[in-house]
């Protein structure tokens, strides 16, 4: 199984789990890669957003950090100089161009399917950003508008098949994982499953607060898959709530806390980063 499988800890105060086989990954493509030079990551990030653009696709996961969604006064900041060259260019750079060129090819390519046939597309973030499923169909609007301004081609009814046939839910979601490098789980997990088991072990903690929380899922069938999942069984699924908003709270209150204190503690006394201010005694 190689480098598609993993296994994966829990690992709590009082105990760790038993290393669980996932091996549901039937392949990936790494569309950035520092021992490329720029010819090859472009066609790499063209490989992969012909994948990605397959209209059998159900759900597109997305998580982008705050600051690579290039946004200012809750617009796409077209000011940017990474957006304003990203518009212009044959292969997205950022987030937001890579996600706009997944769904027009995808919406091209859907017009040449049947109506009936058509497969409801999601497109579920699981970062930190506040009603980030809205936030994200904003900023992708936008910039299919900013492209149309420039002349860059967008098809015809776009927009208004983004606005009204794919769900962009507000979701949240975290689990913190481990670097194995010089740890002994690494030893403990090849013992359960030998020398030809998954290529990467990883740790994580208990998901003892919440699951993945989903709202504004607008009766999309995968969604609604996900929420009608048996956890209790141990069934990934999801939990369809009125709103994301008091869990995300929650979980930057509470999961986050301890990680964003050594930040700010470290910070305050010169380091750079965690693990740094972890050593430190009294912090």
């Amino acid at each position: 199984q190689g480098r598609r499988a993993y296994a994966l800890i829990e690992r709590g105060p009082d105990a760790r789990s038993e290393p669980e086989l996932v091996s549901n990954i039937s392949n990936y493509l790494i569309t950035t890669d520092s021992r490329q030079d720029e010819d090859q990551q472009q066609l790499a990030t063209i490989a992969a957003i012909d994948a990605l653009a397959d209209p059998n696709i159900e759900l597109i996961s997305v998580t982008i950090t705050a600051g690579a969604y290039c946004i200012k006064g809750g617009r796409l900041d077209l000011h940017d100089s990474l957006v304003k060259d990203c518009l212009r260019r044959d292969v997205p750079l950022t987030a937001i161009g890579l996600l706009t060129r997944v769904l027009h090819q995808r919406f091209i390519a859907e017009n040449e399917v049947p109506p009936a046939e058509r497969v409801p597309l999601a497109v579920l973030p699981l970062d930190n950003m506040d009603d980030n499923g809205n936030t994200l169909y904003l900023l992708i609007d936008e910039y299919a508008h900013a492209q149309s301004a420039i002349g860059i081609p967008i098809a015809d009814g776009f927009r208004e098949w983004l606005s009204a046939e794919v769900a962009f839910p507000d979701a949240s979601a975290d689990r913190i994982v481990e670097d194995l490098d010089n740890h002994s789980h690494d030893t403990w997990a090849r013992e359960k499953f030998g020398a030809l088991g998954p290529h990467r072990y990883d740790i994580t903690e208990p998901m003892g607060m919440y699951p993945l929380v989903i709202s504004g899922h607008r009766g999309n069938p995968v969604l609604e898959r996900l929420g009608a999942a048996d956890r209790s069984a141990g069934v990934p699924g999801a939990e369809l709530v009125p709103a994301v908003k008091p869990f995300r709270i929650a979980k930057r209150s509470i999961v986050n806390a301890s990680h964003l204190a050594l930040g700010l503690l470290g910070e305050l006394s010169g380091y750079q980063f965690v693990d740094e201010a972890m050593e430190h005694r009294i912090i």
